[in-house]
């Protein structure tokens, strides 16, 4: 339940406290349903994506974040930027971004959580949306997440 403490940690830093937050309490039943029976680790991954599309800090992935033209092809992306660029709009400090990587975060996005939908990640997706999401997670927080050091050791 590790990876479960890095969902509620996300819900408890960025959602304001005492707001009634329907559509994220349903997610919530799905993503703790879905820990019992999927791979923990992607689980926490898409649920923490899909939570940070309800907070508003939320940074572009399909879209570039200067002009807002839907990427196609392999990108850029930046975090100081907002997050995806177009080759017209890339930054000095932006670094590649694949469209596979783009196409694995829109599935991430559109995942519904039904029970018989099954999800295949590339351990490079994987890894590489990890760490654009916890170095974003961090850099907003001014602090590492408690239960990311408490998973890092316990690998």
């Amino acid at each position: 339940m590790s990876y479960g403490s890095f969902v509620a940690e996300i819900v408890r830093e960025f959602l304001p406290e005492k707001q009634p937050e329907p559509e994220i309490y349903t997610l919530l039943g799905k993503v703790f349903a879905a820990f019992e029976t999927r791979n923990a680790r992607i689980v926490a991954l898409m649920a923490a994506y899909q939570l940070m599309e309800h907070t508003g800090l939320q940074l572009s992935y399909a879209r570039c974040a200067h002009c807002g033209k839907l990427l196609q092809g392999d990108a850029f992306f930046s975090e100081q930027a907002g997050g995806a660029l177009c080759a017209e709009d890339k930054t000095a400090d932006a670094v590649p971004y694949p469209a596979q990587l783009r196409e694995f975060l829109t599935r991430i996005f559109a995942y519904t959580w039904q029970p018989d939908v099954s999800f295949m990640v590339t351990r490079d997706n994987l890894l590489t949306a990890e760490q654009i999401l916890i170095g974003y997670l961090q850099r907003l927080l001014g602090h590492p997440l408690k239960s990311l050091v408490f998973i890092h050791q316990l690998v």
